[in-house]
Parts: structure tokens; sequence; C-alpha cells
């Protein structure tokens, strides 16, 4: 009983830390200011249409999206799932803000165009790394998931729809469009299923 505790309270801690990196490629991606990912542009848009941060923004999409979950495939919502709600969005919003007081450079094209790269990269990395944890996912990672296992489509297939979609959405709300949108939205299912084959041999 004690080894299982322990067991959870690791994987819950690398969760956490998952979570806390999912942030930082998030603020990458945002700072950049060549466009966020299609989720962060809905996000980033609804922030803007409540007047309110990304991270309360976020905290609102993903408590919407977990009672669908939880309703759809309650197997999904766990420690990870109530952990997303709080700390992915406000992971950024402390990142932004210290890039910020750093004065990173985000206006000249190559530096944002490795912020872009590096927040897939990192974002796609976060997102296998907590998912591989076995404790519940975000909503945002368990609508596209859910859908995977009800039909014949691919985790990938089915995040880059719910991207298009989730971008036509945040576009309409005003959220930020860009060429780093365009990357983050064909890049990130295909990244993020590379990195779950490869930790599916780490166990």
């Amino acid at each position: 009983m004690k080894f299982l505790e322990k067991d959870i309270l690791r994987r819950t801690v690398l969760v956490l830390v998952g979570l806390v990196i999912l942030g930082l490629g998030a603020a990458l991606f945002l700072y950049s200011n060549l466009g966020a990912d299609p989720n962060s542009v809905f996000i980033e848009g609804l922030g803007i249409k409540l007047d309110v941060s990304y991270g309360t923004a976020s905290l609102i999409v993903n408590a919407v999206l977990a009672s669908i979950v939880f309703v759809t495939k309650r197997k999904y919502i766990n420690i990870a799932s109530i952990l997303c709600l709080f700390v992915t969005g406000y992971s950024a919003d402390f990142f932004v803000f210290v890039f910020k007081k750093l004065a990173l450079n985000n206006t000249f094209f190559p530096f944002q165009l490795i912020y872009i790269v590096l927040s897939l990269l990192i974002l796609s990395f976060a997102i296998a790394f907590y998912i591989h944890q076995r404790l519940g996912i975000g909503a945002m990672d368990a609508i596209p998931q859910i859908i995977a296992d009800k039909t014949s489509l691919s985790f990938s297939t089915t995040r880059r729809i719910l991207d298009i979609l989730a971008l036509a959405v945040g576009i309409i709300l005003g959220g930020t469009f860009g060429i780093g949108t365009i990357i983050m939205s064909l890049g990130t299912g295909p990244m993020v299923e590379f990195y779950r084959r490869k930790f599916s041999f780490v166990n």
C-alpha cells in the first residue's frame, strides 16, 4: 500500500512538472507574436472577449470541457485533469511575465521563429510526458482521445480537426493568428504522437 501511495505521489509530481513545462511551451508561442497554437488562439480570443488573463480564460475553457469529459468518459478524469485546470494557463502567464522582464527580443523574425519551433517541441513533449503518467489527462487532450477511441481516426487526425475548429472560433473572437499558428496546427498532433511512441518504451 505504501509503495502504491509513493508511486502515485511520484507520478503526480511528474504530472505537475509536465504541466509547468506545457505552460512554458504555451508562453513561448504567445510571446513570439507569430500566432498561438489553435487552442490558445481560442483561449486568447475568449480572454479578450471576457477581459481576463490567458490563465483565467484557460481555467474557464478547461473547466467546461472537463465537465463534458466527465459525462462522456470519466475514466480520463483524474489528478492530472484537476491540475490542468489551474497549472498550465497560469504557468504560461508567469513565463510570459518572465520573458518580458528579461526583455527577450520578440520582434526579430529569426528569434520569433526559434520561439515557435521550441514551443512546438516543448509543448508536444509536455503533453506526451504527463499523459504517460496515467493519472488522467486535461480536457483539451481528452476530447481528441475520446473521439479517437470511438472512431477509426488516430489521435493525430482528431487533434488536427479539433485544432482547426478551435482556430476558426478563436479568430472570430479576436485571437492572434499568424505563421506560428499554422506551424503549431500542422505539427502538434504528429509530434505528440511521436513522443507518445517514444514514452511507450519507458515504463
